[in-house]
C-alpha cells in the first residue's frame, strides 16, 4: 500500500510543474492577445467607435480573467502586467475617443450612448465592474486603470458606471 502512495506522490510531484507552466502559458497568451488587439486599435486607421469597442472588449475580458484567481495577489499581478504592456495603446485610443466625443452634438451623444448600451460588452462590464472594484479597490494602480478607461468614456457611457 505504501508503494502505491509513494508512486502516486511521485507522479503528482512530476505533473505539478506542468500544471503551473500550463496556467502561466495561458495567462501569457491572454496578455499577448490583449496587447495585439490594443496595438491594432491604437495604430490602426479605423473609426474611434471601433477603437472604443476593441478597448472595452479587451478591458472586460481582462477584468473577467482577473476575477477567476482566488488569490487577489495573482489577479493584481495580471492587472499590473496588462497595464504595463498596454498603457500607451490605451492612452492613444482614449485620446482618439475623446476627440471623437468632443466633435459630437447633443443628439449624436445620446445616439452613441444608446448604441453603447446595446453592445455585447456593456452588460458584462456592468456586472463585472462592482466585483472588480470590490476585489481590487485597495490596489491604487488597478483602480487608476479602471477609472482612466471608464472615466474616459466621458459623455458616452461614463456616467453609467459612476453610480456602480
Amino acid at each position: 500500500m505504501r508503494t502505491i502512495q509513494y508512486k502516486f506522490s511521485l507522479l503528482f510531484l512530476a505533473v505539478l510543474p506542468l500544471l503551473f507552466s500550463s496556467c502561466a502559458a495561458k495567462l501569457n497568451r491572454q496578455l499577448n492577445w490583449h496587447q495585439s488587439e490594443l496595438a491594432r486599435a491604437a495604430n490602426g486607421n479605423m473609426p474611434a467607435s471601433e477603437k472604443l469597442d476593441i478597448l472595452m472588449n479587451s478591458f472586460v475580458n481582462m477584468a473577467d480573467e482577473t476575477l477567476k484567481p482566488i488569490n487577489p495577489k495573482k489577479g493584481i499581478k495580471y492587472v499590473k502586467r496588462y497595464s504595463e504592456m498596454n498603457q500607451q495603446h490605451i492612452d492613444k485610443i482614449m485620446d482618439d475617443v475623446q476627440k471623437w466625443q468632443g466633435n459630437m452634438n447633443q443628439l449624436e451623444t445620446i445616439s452613441t450612448t444608446m448604441s453603447l448600451v446595446q453592445k455585447p460588452y456593456a452588460k458584462k462590464l456592468i456586472e463585472l465592474y462592482p466585483k472588480f472594484r470590490r476585489k481590487y479597490n485597495q490596489y491604487k494602480f488597478a483602480m487608476n486603470l479602471t477609472n482612466s478607461i471608464t472615466g474616459g468614456l466621458g459623455n458616452v457611457g461614463g456616467k453609467l458606471l459612476k453610480g456602480l
